[in-house]
């Protein structure tokens, strides 16, 4: 299966992994993993840690190029991965939280471990020593900046405008960061709509079809 082929269950918006403010480490330094499991299992697995801690917003950011995803927020049924690493972000508590795996071989024990990860960090909970998600903190994402042809703009300089005007950013911010405020803002996901997310790829297009990108 594709790895954004994700259960309904998981409730989970899949942005690309270039959106995401940190890097990663290339697939040439990666290894295979000590552990190993099925991916509806892993599936299973990731929901129960993620609904025990009553997530909210989760996202998971994937090696494919943000130009391969269609208009309603999901990558092409021909989208290829340009890695293996993932990051599984969410909310909880009113904490914003990453979880970075690109240490194994393949996107399935990536997702495997970030899934494991969870479970025993919960597991600290059972023994009384910590306080409440204490033992999330260190996972706690840092503030960064966040960053799509039906809608045919006249000029660069319009779909740039109404970018920042989705996002309200100013000039002062990267284009490649406009975008991935703009993705987040208008994904179907994460409460913005189908209609919204393709004018954004429109302007993705656009820009990249002019060599901003």
């Amino acid at each position: 299966m594709a790895l954004w082929d994700l259960p309904r269950y998981l409730d989970m918006a899949v942005l690309p992994l270039e959106d995401w403010s940190g890097t990663v480490r290339p697939l040439s330094e990666a290894r295979r993993s000590p552990f190993s499991a099925g991916t509806t299992s892993t599936f299973q697995l990731l929901r129960a840690e993620l609904d025990a801690l009553d997530a909210e917003e989760r996202v998971l950011y994937v090696p494919v190029e943000g130009g391969q995803f269609r208009r309603d927020g999901r990558p092409r049924a021909d989208a290829k991965l340009v890695g293996a690493a993932l990051v599984l972000a969410f909310d909880a508590g009113d904490s914003p939280y990453e979880y970075v795996s690109d240490q194994w071989l393949t996107w399935q024990e990536n997702l495997r471990a970030i899934a494991l990860t969870l479970q025993a960090l919960r597991a600290v909970a059972r023994y009384g020593l910590t306080a409440e998600r204490q033992q999330y903190v260190g996972f706690r994402a840092l503030e960064a900046p966040q960053e799509d042809p039906a809608i045919v703009w006249a000029s660069v300089a319009e779909a740039l405008g109404w970018l920042r005007d989705l996002t309200g950013v100013d000039e002062s911010v990267p284009i490649r960061s406009l975008l991935v405020q703009a993705r987040r803002k208008s994904h179907p996901d994460l409460g913005g709509d189908g209609s919204l997310f393709g004018r954004v790829s429109d302007a993705e297009a656009l820009l990249r079809r002019e060599g901003l990108l």
